[in-house]
């Protein structure tokens, strides 16, 4: 084999294996649409968990994230099942890891309610109905792919991960991944 076929061959190679690469987000904790093989970039924000006090603390408290904005411009079509990808260690739980939500929207921007504190601190309550239930399979050598097992009702729709905590578990800023699924 001479030299030019030897490297011709190296470069078929090279750009075969790229081709049959898994598509995905660059970093860990990124997430992505994903339809017909191609990813789909998904509105990013930045937000950070916060409190409301009620009555100096006697009258409860919730927790919550804030986005700015009522709609998402990353929207899916109804009755379609959009699936995910994520970047993440393969020996992750990704039902531990990855938070899919549905949000509230208010008059400026779109709420993920996480938790409620009742009157005088009596109890907490976790925000369990804006979970969306999800499946999840590894994809490729980086990756998770997954897909809600529900259909996604008309609205504004969070995925989250874990990495927003820090060691201590104190909340820093956190990147919530967002779209939003049209009406019929």
């Amino acid at each position: 084999m001479d030299r030019r076929t030897f490297i011709l061959a190296g470069s078929a190679s090279l750009a075969a294996s790229a081709a049959f690469a898994q598509p995905g987000p660059d970093y860990a904790g990124n997430f992505a649409g994903l339809s017909g093989g191609k990813l789909i970039a998904l509105e990013r924000q930045a937000s950070s968990q916060q409190f409301r006090v009620r009555g100096m603390g006697y009258g409860g408290a919730d927790m919550f994230y804030d986005v700015p904005g009522l709609a998402s411009p990353v929207r899916f079509k109804p009755n379609t099942v959009p699936e995910f990808v994520v970047r993440a260690p393969q020996t992750m739980d990704p039902q531990a890891q990855i938070g899919f939500f549905r949000m509230v929207v208010g008059k400026n921007a779109r709420r993920l309610h996480t938790m409620k504190v009742k009157p005088m601190g009596f109890g907490t309550k976790q925000n369990v109905a804006a979970s969306v239930p999800f499946e999840a399979s590894k994809y490729g050598k980086d990756f998770f792919r997954f897909k809600p097992t529900v259909e996604l009702m008309p609205g504004e729709y969070a995925l989250t991960s874990s990495s927003g905590m820090s060691a201590n578990g104190a909340t820093v800023s956190q990147a919530i991944f967002l779209f939003g699924v049209d009406p019929a």
